[in-house]
């Protein structure tokens, strides 16, 4: 990571479309930077345990990257600002394409594009529920752009979204986890989004299938989770 006084570019940043924190920079037309503040920061130590956990959360993503073969932009965290107004500027490659929840039609050539997609993030969060540890909690289709960056030519799934929201998930502690079980709700929810966006009946049989295994796998109690129950409904439909 690197660190810069004031601010860490040398020319202006320039807003774009997508967010008022997500900037653009005039002579790297292929890159994105988003920022935000360093809020409560009174000392040397403070920031350094901010880093430590910004970190850890994109340590996530090349879990993500390199373990699933999930296609993740490549980031580098950059601090900047002044000792009493800190900021992190994340610089990420810009993806040419659109955001999976604004996409009205999908063709039907990209199905197992899309069911491939689901089944690796069903892989990612089943091991994480037989491990434990630390997991990517902001998952949804809304992270995701269907598109290309300098230099590809075909279009793909990219998780563009990498602010870091890390949380850990504790084997088995029911009271601690319903963030993490909140996942899989989500997970069917957004599969089912997405085959409505084909323009026949599809199904993504195989992530449906995938997730169905993995949600009967659960043994009581944790499978009387309103969100694991919600998930085996939404399944059925």
């Amino acid at each position: 990571m690197h660190e810069s006084q004031e601010h860490p570019f040398k020319e202006t940043l320039q807003d774009t479309e997508f967010s008022p924190v997500i900037k653009k920079l005039y002579n790297s037309p292929n890159k994105l930077v988003r920022e935000w503040k360093v809020e409560e920061i009174e000392k040397r130590e403070d920031i350094d345990l901010r880093i430590a956990e910004m970190k850890r959360g994109m340590k996530i993503f090349d879990v993500l990257r390199d373990n699933y073969g999930l296609n993740v932009v490549k980031t580098e965290l950059i601090l900047g600002g002044s000792k009493k107004d800190p900021k992190f500027y994340m610089v990420v490659d810009k993806i040419e394409g659109s955001n999976l929840n604004r996409i009205k039609n999908f063709p039907s050539e990209i199905l197992e594009e899309i069911d491939d997609l689901f089944i690796k993030i069903i892989k990612y969060y089943s091991d994480v529920y037989k491990n434990g540890g630390d997991y990517w909690w902001d998952f949804g289709n809304r992270q995701i752009v269907y598109g290309y960056k300098t230099g590809e030519e075909k279009d793909k799934f990219y998780i563009v979204d990498v602010e870091p929201r890390v949380r850990e998930y504790k084997k088995h502690s029911k009271p601690d986890n319903f963030l993490f079980f909140s996942v899989f709700e989500n997970i069917i929810i957004d599969i089912k989004e997405a085959e409505k966006k084909f323009p026949v009946s599809f199904k993504l049989i195989k992530s449906r299938d995938l997730l169905r295994k993995f949600l009967d796998s659960i043994p009581s109690p944790e499978s009387e989770y309103k969100y694991i129950i919600t998930a085996k409904k939404y399944l059925e439909q």
